[in-house]
């Protein structure tokens, strides 16, 4: 069950010998559920104590694995009751006999890190290598899809929240018990590192370990590295971009590419793609043509040319885009039906907006239907997907591949930029990216290992100006007292840090 933080644990009497880390049936309310032992005691200052029902599964977990979930509850102000909720969701009512198999503790930590390009490759063959040895492997990814492709390329199982319960209890267990020597998972399994021999860290960008949509909210890669500290586990990273804190060099990416400076005011005949673009794309001799367009169906939004008012979703209050003749929401999914006017001038012209792919698609198919093109999103997915040999590339508008502005904005466009022309260069392809003139600078240099160098100094700096990580650390301090007392303690951390905080 899930407890306010704070509410880490309850007392029960106990008949049998348990042990710290056994799980067990403990009465609660009207029913029973799944507890987990977290200490033995001689007295209790409640008087009357339930009785411990009887284990369950004869399930047991180290004391690593409780030092764990409560390193991670400090982290992240969670109860330790929400923790383990978090961990193991729903379990059968009916469990068979779990003897979980761990394995021996290392005499050292072991935590080392390739930057390369291929990496997904290298971390396959890495991971082939340790499974020969006869090592318990687990693989952690912060997509679907990947965990899908190293699933298929291993032949092992995958952890992921689209397991129903009974599914998912029985796919971790098999793995705990060493039935099934490898498992691929994402963030959500992060804590199924504690009964492996190696954790595989696939980095393919810096944003998606992280949990921040539900309680509690962690990022996946830490608890590998506090795993790794514990000397429980070994941990192999594989990724093509350095973190910002890292002083690692970054893989050049040798590709064909092209910087197209966008006009706006231009003509041009199909939406979002310039003159130029458009003439390589109708190259008799050209072998694939792939475009890459960041923006979703007919209109980026639906918004009135004479007002800019712009309509709202009804579930969640998001600006509504056009879809298949309706207004779809894009952060909900509701659909409803299309505003025939503006709901403040009545105007019905609700097109002043940027095109999305879907119109794309449609204007190049009514002027060139013999002239098949490729047309993608820029999603995680559908950059990640393998590009046809020769393959000619747009990327229509290279400013957008990041999302929303804010301070990480060139982090994440570098990342995702040097990801796709890693591909493009795989493929033997050709790049051209339609970027603003102020961004024009940066995509060249972002792909040898001297000028990604050059950018993090940089980008370093920018955060240190504005006081953001990883040039400053954000501590969060919760305290329970007076105003007084609470200053008192911020004077005597100042006298010990001095300017540094």
């Amino acid at each position: 069950m899930r407890t306010p933080h704070g509410v880490d644990a309850f007392d029960y009497a106990s008949e049998s010998n348990y042990q710290p880390g056994d799980a067990v049936w403990i009465p609660f309310r009207k029913g029973k559920t799944l507890g987990i032992v977290l200490e033995k005691t001689k007295s209790s200052s409640i008087r009357e104590l339930k009785t411990i029902l009887g284990p369950y599964a004869d399930l047991h977990f180290s004391e690593d694995g409780l030092a764990l979930s409560q390193w991670l509850a400090k982290q992240t102000f969670t109860s330790l009751p929400s923790i383990w909720k978090s961990w193991l969701r729903d379990y059968p009512k009916k469990p068979k006999t779990t003897n979980v198999r761990y394995p021996t503790k290392r005499k050292k930590t072991e935590i080392n890190a390739t930057w390369r390009l291929e990496a997904k490759e290298a971390l396959i063959n890495a991971a082939k290598e340790a499974l020969e040895k006869n090592e318990r492997i687990l693989i952690l990814t912060p997509w679907k899809h990947r965990a899908v492709d190293f699933a298929s390329s291993l032949d092992i199982p995958q952890f992921t929240s689209e397991l129903n319960a009974g599914d998912a209890y029985r796919t971790w267990t098999d793995f705990a018990t060493g039935e099934t020597p490898g498992l691929v998972t994402t963030r959500v399994g992060a804590w199924i590192g504690q009964f492996a021999d190696h954790v595989f860290l696939d980095i393919p960008e810096q944003d998606d370990h992280k949990q921040d949509e539900l309680a509690p909210r962690f990022d996946a890669r830490k608890i590998a590295l506090r795993l790794a500290e514990l000397k429980r586990v070994s941990v192999s990273a594989f990724g093509l971009n350095p973190p910002l804190h890292s002083d690692e060099s970054a893989p050049s990416i040798s590709v064909r590419h092209e910087i197209i400076i966008r006009q706006r005011a231009g003509y041009s005949r199909i939406p979002m793609i310039q003159e130029i673009a458009y003439q390589k794309l109708l190259d008799e001799d050209r072998a694939t043509a792939v475009v890459f367009h960041p923006i979703k169906f007919e209109l980026a939004k639906l918004t009135c040319r004479d007002c800019g008012w712009q309509p709202l979703c009804k579930r969640c209050d998001y600006v509504l885009s056009s879809h298949q003749g309706q207004a779809h929401c894009k952060r909900c999914g509701n659909n409803q039906p299309m505003p025939e006017q503006c709901g403040k001038c009545s105007s019905i012209d609700l097109g002043k907006s940027m095109p999305g792919i879907d119109r794309l698609k449609r204007v190049w198919n009514e002027k060139h239907p013999d002239i098949a093109i490729e047309w993608r999103g820029v999603s995680a997915e559908e950059l990640d997907r393998p590009l046809p040999k020769k393959a000619i590339v747009l990327l229509t508008d290279g400013d957008l591949l990041a999302g929303a502005e804010d301070i990480r904005k060139n982090e994440r466009l570098c990342h995702a930029f040097r990801r796709l022309a890693a591909s493009v260069q795989e493929a033997e392809g050709s790049l051209s990216i339609q970027t603003s003139e102020q961004s024009a600078h940066l995509w060249g240099p972002w792909l040898t290992t001297e000028g990604y160098t050059k950018w993090r100094t940089h980008e370093r700096k920018t955060r240190e100006l504005f006081q953001y990580p990883p040039s400053q650390r954000v501590i969060k301090v919760l305290m329970d007292g007076t105003q007084h007392a609470i200053f008192d303690w911020l004077h005597r951390i100042e006298k010990i840090f001095g300017d540094t905080i």
